[in-house]
């Protein structure tokens, strides 16, 4: 069965588009920064996708581009010059970044209340592909549980935590890619957890044999990486991978492929990937609200 990530989409952001009038009646304009290094088409086509769902949300946004990489104390000067901004409530620097550049030192000069990605040590936030990953898992839970009261889909990872444990505590879960924008962080909420997991790479000697005892996989390679014949049937599969092949961007499996051996999957596009930028703003108004103590 398709996981609805419109539905919980859709959800998500009304509830930030109330959030975000709130704060405006209190005369707080949220304001979200994105700095990019280089002249990427794909990173700037990802920033633009930031920048449309923030009108959208009522949020404004402001983005820096160094299209040429600047030497790294200088780069760090522009970089406090920004997150010292008193009327900017959260930013991030678009991934991937130069080699050469210290991604500590970068994350040092944002300060931890404007720092949503949950990039620090000592962050506020989770990662917003974290949030995404577990909001397709959630809509997995309710739609099996006969508690028909609670229907609010998209998830706050603290508040919800028990939940994910109780239902994955008995299952195999494997993390397809170990990547710092997207299996790293899948894995440390799972830690956070206490949750057992088995974690699938390119230097896995037999990746097959993981993926075939698997009762849950979460995907974020970047390449094909499963079909039908690697798979326990039944099994729930949440993609977050991506690649572009003959001009159309697609996930870690062929959806058609997979569809008959799994319960429950995500579809790329317009899956998870939504979620994840609304997630980013979700952080956001979080960032404002209790920067400014503003409460519903």
């Amino acid at each position: 069965m398709l996981i609805p990530c419109d539905v919980i989409a859709q959800e998500l952001k009304l509830n930030i588009t109330a959030r975000v009038e709130n704060l405006k009646r209190n005369n707080i304009y949220p304001h979200f920064a994105a700095v990019l290094v280089g002249d990427s088409s794909e990173q700037r086509s990802f920033v633009q996708i930031k920048k449309r769902v923030a009108k959208q949300l009522g949020i404004r946004f402001t983005l820096s581009v160094f299209e040429e990489v600047l030497p790294f104390n200088l780069f760090l000067s522009r970089m406090q010059a920004i997150a010292g901004d008193r009327n900017v409530h959260g930013m991030i620097v678009q991934h991937p970044l130069p080699s050469v550049y210290d991604l500590r030192k970068i994350y040092e000069v944002i300060p931890t209340e404007k720092e949503i990605e949950g990039f620090k040590p000592d962050s506020r936030y989770h990662f917003p592909l974290v949030h995404a990953v577990f909001s397709g898992l959630k809509w997995v839970i309710l739609n099996d549980s006969k508690d028909s009261e609670q229907k609010k889909y998209f998830t706050d990872l603290t508040e919800d935590k028990k939940l994910f444990v109780d239902f994955l505590h008995d299952k195999h879960v494997v993390v397809a890619g170990r990547g710092i924008t997207g299996g790293a962080h899948v894995a440390h909420f799972l830690d956070e957890c206490g949750i057992n997991y088995t974690i699938a790479h390119s230097q896995s000697p037999n990746p097959d044999e993981i993926y075939k005892k698997a009762d849950v996989i979460i995907t974020a390679v970047g390449k094909k990486v499963l079909s039908d014949k690697s798979l326990k049937h039944g099994v729930i599969l949440l993609n977050v991978g991506l690649r572009k092949e003959e001009g159309k961007l697609i996930g870690d499996y062929d959806e058609d492929e997979i569809k008959s051996a799994a319960s429950f999957y995500t579809k790329t596009p317009k899956g998870l990937g939504p979620l994840d930028v609304l997630y980013l703003y979700n952080n956001l108004a979080h960032a404002a609200e209790r920067r400014f103590q503003v409460k519903m």
